[in-house]
């Protein structure tokens, strides 16, 4: 959650990957390694360690300050004024830092003061003051007075705390890792204080007071969101699901039986959904292979002429297909319908473009079996048969979910009877209640 006036930011893995590239992998290495591989979690130990940083150096900027500020007042006062470094013999190597801030000075362009001159002069400049190079001319006249009775014997222990720090000030000021596999923060950050303190007990309860270090410390890093459930792909029967053809199923295949004084076949709309195949092996149980053939080719010729078209989509479908399509759910089509058809009857009610893909039978198949053309749909386009939704009417549809192990939703506005639809592992009474079924996907995984 982003503070206050701050936009959130989301993490996802086109952000994650921008993140990786920019900050470098080298840079977030330790950080994988302490998340175990875990992007997410790699990035926002990171983002810790620059919330602590920012933290620490506001100490540590008081240290340097208080420090160098407390050098100078007493070398200027034991020293012949504030220009003491002018006349004091500073090593070469302060020397040439003496000369460098002042050029700092100049590049301002400001007028040269020994204030500006000693802002400018480093932290590692004041440490050095510390070392044994000075025992003899500063440390003992001199800067031991800075610090309580219990340390004026001990320079070591003061430089070995003022080096220490300057490490650690500088892996700050080079965005280094503070934290993971590196866990003594609040010692650094006790220690800080605790220099402070040696010099002036009231800037360090000041400092104390103030900073945010301990909040930050404290602070526990964010839960990794779970990973939102990838949307189920949906995969729909035609007839009688998302179009009501019984019209023109019906109608031809009482004209092509009519044809040939097979009239008396109790209700026809017991043939609305299984393969074409199917009926006419039910129709036909004496005849042969030929004559079924013919049967089957005569109804489809109807069927081209004037039978797809006597067609409608049912009440609801439209919006429930452009609803799911909305929210991103793949929707495909599975029809045992030949597939030249299916596509010319979405295509009819602009529909074809809400799906990724549309399969239906097709003569050269070996198989004009359900099961087989739905086995295939998951095959090709890579579905998890544990996230997937058969959505149909019809036992066949329920069927050839199961043995495809994925569950299936009746489509209850549509053909099947109650019976068939009770064998569903959810029923749709609409088509919008189909979105509430899907989504989030339920645990039902037939097996």
């Amino acid at each position: 959650m982003a503070r206050e006036g701050q936009p959130d930011f989301q993490y996802d893995d086109k952000t994650l990957t921008a993140l990786e590239r920019y900050i470098s992998p080298e840079r977030l290495a330790a950080y994988m390694a302490y998340a175990r591989g875990d992007k997410w979690v790699a990035i926002r130990l990171y983002e810790r360690n620059t919330q602590v940083s920012e933290a620490l150096y506001g100490v540590i900027q008081a240290l340097e300050v208080t420090l160098r500020n407390a050098v100078h007042n007493l070398l200027s006062e034991q020293l012949g004024g504030p220009g003491w470094y002018e006349t004091f013999n500073l090593a070469e190597s302060e020397r040439n830092t003496l000369q460098e801030a002042k050029k700092k000075v100049l590049d301002r362009p400001a007028v040269m003061t020994p204030g500006r001159v000693i802002a400018e002069l480093t932290f590692a400049f004041w440490g050095r003051q510390f070392s044994e190079t000075y025992d003899k001319t500063l440390w003992v006249p001199h800067l031991r007075k800075i610090f309580p009775a219990r340390l004026q014997n001990k320079r070591r222990l003061v430089r070995g705390r003022l080096v220490q720090l300057k490490t650690l000030r500088n892996r700050i000021a080079h965005h280094e890792r503070l934290m993971c596999g590196r866990q003594h923060l609040r010692q650094d950050y006790a220690d800080i204080l605790e220099t402070i303190g040696w010099i002036s007990p009231t800037v360090c309860a000041w400092v104390e007071s103030v900073n945010c270090c301990e909040e930050r410390f404290a602070k526990p890093l964010p839960k990794k969101p779970k990973p939102a459930l990838a949307k189920p792909a949906l995969i729909f029967d035609l007839d009688g699901t998302l179009t009501d053809s019984m019209p023109g199923i019906v109608g031809c295949l009482r004209k092509v039986l009519d044809a040939r004084n097979l009239g008396d076949q109790g209700p026809l709309e017991r043939f609305v959904g299984p393969p074409v195949e199917e009926w006419t092996a039910e129709l036909l149980p004496d005849a042969s292979e030929e004559a079924r053939v013919e049967l089957a080719r005569d109804y489809r010729a109807c069927y081209d002429r004037e039978g797809w078209n006597n067609n409608s989509v049912f009440p609801g479908v439209r919006e429930m297909l452009t609803q799911l399509h909305a929210e991103g759910f793949p929707l495909y089509v599975c029809t045992s319908k030949q597939q030249h058809f299916a596509v010319r009857i979405l295509d009819m009610f602009s529909l074809s473009a809400l799906f990724t893909a549309i399969y239906g039978d097709k003569a050269e198949y070996l198989s004009h079996s359900k099961v087989d053309l739905l086995a295939s749909l998951i095959r090709q386009h890579g579905l998890d048969p544990a996230n997937t939704w058969m959505i149909g009417d019809r036992i066949f549809d329920i069927q050839a979910a199961h043995a495809n192990h994925i569950p299936c939703l009746a489509a209850a506005w549509g053909y099947g009877p109650p019976e068939e639809c009770a064998q569903a592992d959810a029923i749709a009474p609409t088509p919008a209640d189909v979105a509430a079924l899907v989504r989030p996907k339920s645990s039902l995984n037939p097996s």
